[in-house]
């Protein structure tokens, strides 16, 4: 068929001889071209299976790899409920963005290895412009894979405390974690520390030496903390978010979020009528007033 088209189109304008000898190279890079497609359609489905093979192999060496310290995942444990205020205390070494007044704060566990706390950050941003000064979030490490994790964390922690949160977390997104560049756990420890993260505190011109020094310290201790944490309130999973105490997981659409958003805010907007200070809200009503445990 091909052969037959390629022969009307060409009759009116060449000789016959010519013309065969036309559609014949026509024919034959045809037949090039698909053996090459098959060759890639081929080369592309074993690539996917290298890919998969790939990805469960890391699964399995995380597993094997993790250290007791940080992100174990606890089984057989009750979940909160999403209609319930859980205390959660907000530590000064957290990440914050937003004000202090804010009548609605949304505490996020998250880490750097979680595709789904990726996607989450656009829903984050999303929200933030929706509702302004009313809302601020709180970034806290629920580390759930400890081997290629655990630094990023601590990397987070250090930078926070050179005021360069908001710098480190991009880099760490975009050339950590989409590049799929990850220090091993217990790299802190070393003379010279985790060689990917402290590239990154170079490039973000930050003072080396502390950052070093902060990762093995003081944000290891942060970080254990966050773990206890999540894990009293049976959140052992990433994204984990708590608004106003409320829980909430998973990469949700906006609007999921909005719901929980919107009732909380005018529950707040009513108590502030009532004569609770905006800066005081979520320590007198969150933290003071929620469960502090799962007990039913």
């Amino acid at each position: 068929m091909i052969r037959v088209a390629l022969v009307v189109a060409l009759v009116a304008c060449h000789g016959t001889d010519e013309l065969e000898k036309k559609v014949t190279k026509l024919e034959e890079e045809i037949a090039t071209l698909r053996k090459e497609r098959q060759f890639l359609e081929v080369k592309h489905v074993q690539l996917l299976k290298e890919v998969t093979e790939l990805e469960q192999k890391v699964d399995e060496l995380t597993k094997k790899a993790a250290p007791p310290s940080f992100g174990a995942r606890p089984s057989n444990r009750l979940q909160p409920k999403p209609d319930k205020t859980y205390s959660l205390a907000i530590d000064p070494m957290d990440s914050i963005e937003g004000s202090a007044d804010a009548l609605v704060t949304i505490v996020e566990g998250y880490e750097y290895a979680c595709p789904f706390c990726e996607r989450a950050r656009a829903t984050m941003d999303e929200l933030e412009k929706r509702y302004g000064k009313d809302v601020r979030w709180v970034g806290k490490q629920l580390v759930v894979h400890p081997q290629i994790a655990t630094p990023a964390a601590l990397a987070i922690c250090a930078a926070n405390l050179q005021h360069k949160f908001a710098a480190m977390d991009h880099v760490l997104w975009e050339e950590g974690f989409k590049a799929r560049q990850f220090d091993n756990s217990g790299c802190e420890a070393d003379a010279d520390g985790c060689p990917k993260m402290v590239k990154f505190a170079r490039k973000l011109h930050l003072d080396v030496d502390r950052f070093r020094t902060d990762m093995k310290g003081s944000c290891t201790s942060w970080l254990s903390g966050n773990r206890r944490a999540f894990e009293h309130l049976g959140a052992n999973a990433t994204p984990t978010f708590f608004i106003n105490g409320r829980f909430i997981s998973g990469a949700q659409p906006a609007d999921s979020f909005a719901t929980l958003i919107d009732e909380e805010l005018a529950r707040a907007k009513s108590r502030v009528q009532s004569g609770t200070k905006p800066a005081e809200y979520y320590d007198k009503w969150v933290v003071d007033a929620g469960d502090k445990d799962l007990t039913p």
